[in-house]
């Protein structure tokens, strides 16, 4: 398919989830659980990337595809071009620099490098979402708490790398010599292929396009 959400799907776009046989079961921690194959997929495999990419909700994009999706999502441009053009904001810039700084880090580890506060959270998810959006940045396997001997313990920690580092430099060359709208109706196109009545204004949304939904047909 090339890119899916990794749930029951975002309306627009295209999912798995209709394939899933009745072996597959939420949350049991089994292999059959999709909840595990977004981590499989990092782990097992060099050319798929998941991550919050489609309207803040989870999914997985090939190697194949995700220069188109940079292409639309910011134009190939680098994260100090978006900045100097307005295009994120500070808090975006610093959570990514940190990232790249550190080359990979989990988000726990993330928060204590910026000194987030349990007040300042909010504004720290939703910039880290943000930046996933925009295929800055992706999710790169995950880590665990470590109590004092060093033995982890509850719940899985997200780790995350910038999507430079995870793919390689050449997606943001590979992105910029595509043209925006060129990218967009060919992720159009593979949309329709798989969901052939999914509406034009969904699939903008779903793609990340900013012009008129018209313009994807």
């Amino acid at each position: 398919m090339g890119f899916s959400t990794g749930g029951s799907g975002v309306q627009g776009g295209v999912s798995l989830h209709k394939w899933f046989g009745p072996g597959v079961r939420w949350h049991t921690g089994e292999d059959t659980d999709p909840w595990r194959w977004r981590i499989r997929v990092l782990t097992d495999r060099g050319d798929i990337a998941y991550g919050k990419v489609f309207l803040g909700n989870g999914g997985f994009i090939t190697r194949r595809w995700y220069p188109l999706f940079v292409a639309v999502r910011r134009g190939g441009q680098c994260l100090d071009e978006l900045y100097a053009g307005g295009l994120i904001g500070r808090d975006e810039a610093a959570i990514y620099r940190a990232i790249e700084d550190e080359g990979d880090i989990d988000a726990h580890a993330l928060k204590r490098k910026l000194a987030i506060s349990r007040e300042g959270n909010g504004r720290f998810e939703g910039a880290l979402t943000r930046l996933q959006t925009r295929l800055l940045v992706t999710v790169s396997g995950e880590g665990r708490f470590l109590d004092k001997f060093g033995q982890p313990y509850g719940w899985a920690i997200n780790r995350y790398q910038t999507a430079e580092r995870f793919f390689g430099p050449e997606i943001d060359c590979e992105a910029a010599e595509l043209d925006p709208l060129a990218a967009a109706r060919k992720i159009a196109g593979r949309i329709r292929e798989i969901e052939p009545e999914s509406p034009p204004r969904d699939m903008a949304r779903f793609i990340g396009w900013q012009g008129l939904p018209e313009a994807l047909i």
